[in-house]
């Protein structure tokens, strides 16, 4: 089964001080070894629908964080 992990953009309006990988999306990731799994960081790449018609997941995790807001 394919996976797509999505880690959402920051809210313009949100301050950080790191830029860390989405440790979170990976944990899961490593939990489901045997689906093929694509992580999409959208602090980094925005183009959501581009990647879902690249890959068509046939499920979509979105995950984010109250620590990823200061």
């Amino acid at each position: 089964m394919k996976i797509l992990l999505v880690k959402p953009p920051k809210s313009q309006k949100v301050f950080t001080f790191s830029r860390s990988e989405p440790l979170e999306l990976e944990y899961l990731a490593s939990a489901v070894k045997e689906h093929e799994v694509k992580i999409l960081d959208m602090r980094i790449d925005r183009d959501l629908m581009k990647r879902l018609e690249q890959f068509r997941p046939f499920f979509l995790q979105a995950l984010s964080w109250p620590v990823d807001k200061v």
